[in-house]
């Protein structure tokens, strides 16, 4: 084999491997796009779960806070 036999043999397998990384790179790219469209997704319904968790608290609160005020009102009313 003669040196420039060697040499094109040595440049196509770098070729080969550089063909390789770049195809492992773009599914890593892939991957690590679709975990955070999928982290983004399940974010976005704890933050609606939340939001309307929060509202039937504060529904609750307020409510507590007006039967509360009732008793104090009818407890001043009859000593």
């Amino acid at each position: 084999m003669s040196t420039g036999a060697a040499a094109s043999g040595s440049h196509w397998r770098l070729q080969q491997t550089q063909n390789l990384a770049d195809e492992t790179v773009d599914i890593m790219r892939v991957d690590t796009r679709c975990w955070k469209e999928k982290k983004l997704s399940e974010w976005g319904i704890w933050w609606l779960i939340d939001k309307k968790v929060s509202g039937k608290n504060s529904k609750m609160w307020a409510i507590g806070i007006v039967i509360v005020a009732i008793i104090i009102i009818l407890c001043g009313m009859f000593p």
